[in-house]
């Protein structure tokens, strides 16, 4: 299997799960009223704030995932070169969005009784 072809199947993969959870917070936030999410979301502020973290310092990934885009970088290094290069980085920060999103909606979802 070529590496190329494992990125672009890891990729589709992960933006599925963040698609999905987007959608669970979504129905999260849907279902719980407002008094109950506020003090959900002041009760776990740190750790919503220590995730945050995570995807600022992944965000420059995102931004060089970009900017390898411009033709004197494929003419320098090779088109296969930098398509792996940006699916790299893309994983990166895909890896670092899920983490804070399933903080979010660990935090904001309901204790069970």
């Amino acid at each position: 299997m070529n590496l190329l072809y494992a990125f672009n199947l890891i990729d589709f993969i992960l933006r599925l799960a963040i698609v999905g959870l987007i959608f669970l917070i979504f129905l999260n936030i849907r279902r719980t009223d407002i008094n109950l999410l506020k003090s959900l979301t002041y009760l776990k502020f740190n750790i919503i704030r220590k995730a945050s973290k995570y995807v600022l310092f992944s965000s420059p990934f995102f931004l060089a995932a970009s900017l390898l885009e411009y033709p004197e970088f494929r003419f320098v290094y090779g088109e296969d070169s930098i398509h792996l290069a940006q699916d790299i980085f893309l994983f990166i920060f895909q890896i670092s969005v899920i983490y804070f999103l399933a903080i979010v909606h660990k935090a904001l979802k309901l204790p069970e009784h």
